[in-house]
């Protein structure tokens, strides 16, 4: 939009389904300024078909439609691809909103994110939607490294709102390339946290009122 502001999302023939979803969700409330990214040309055809624009880069070596299923080859061809239009994004100076396509907007986002006083975020993952701490000592020792830590707050590498800068670019950059030292055992979202909580940038849970993850607004509403 006219402050630089962008929702994004990426969409493979895989989730064909979410997306049909996703959009009838940004149609209702007339958000426009929005993105969708796809990396197989049968999803391009679909979306050309529904009159939709989408931004295609091409992955020729995807094999299984675009399955998101953790530790695949696509798995990690896929979420290489998204980073570097993330960080192509943010590098140009667009604030961007990215969500995976199971998440459902129920009002326009911005008016919410852009006046809060963060250069990043993200949705929380924790079970607890008061607290917004895990405890969990697998997460904190083995996935996260923090033997010290007796809670962390744990956020999600799916929905987040992210300041169009170089500083916020570079911490996407460092996150993927912890996640590519060991591809198949480490988990791209918790490299995303342990890089966060390394970090010196303004970042912060969103508000679960507003933002809840699947598990607060499924099994344990606010």
């Amino acid at each position: 939009d006219s402050r630089g502001r962008l929702l994004l999302t990426f969409v493979t023939a895989a989730y064909d389904t979410l997306c049909d979803n996703f959009l009838a969700h940004l149609h209702d409330l007339k958000i426009s300024n929005y993105l969708m990214v796809t990396f197989d040309a049968v999803q391009q055809r679909r979306m050309h078909d529904r009159g939709e624009h989408v931004f295609f880069r091409p992955l020729e070596a995807l094999a299984s439609g675009g399955s998101d299923q953790f530790a695949s080859r696509d798995f990690f061809l896929i979420n290489a691809a998204r980073y570097t239009v993330l960080i192509e994004l943010l590098r140009g100076g667009l604030h961007v909103f990215s969500l995976d396509l199971d998440a459902a907007l129920l009002r326009e986002p911005f008016a919410q994110l852009s006046p809060m006083p963060y250069e990043i975020l993200l949705q929380s993952d924790a079970r607890d939607a008061t607290t917004m701490q895990e405890t969990s000592p697998f997460l904190l020792n083995d996935r996260l490294h923090l033997p010290n830590a007796s809670s962390v707050s744990y956020v999600n590498g799916g929905v987040f709102f992210a300041r169009g800068t170089r500083a916020v670019a570079r911490l996407f950059e460092d996150a993927w390339a912890l996640a590519s030292q060991d591809l198949g055992t480490l988990n791209e979202q918790d490299c995303l946290n342990r890089v966060l909580l390394a970090s010196h940038l303004r970042w912060a849970p969103l508000p679960p009122s507003l933002f809840p993850n699947g598990y607060v607004y499924f099994r344990r509403p606010l």
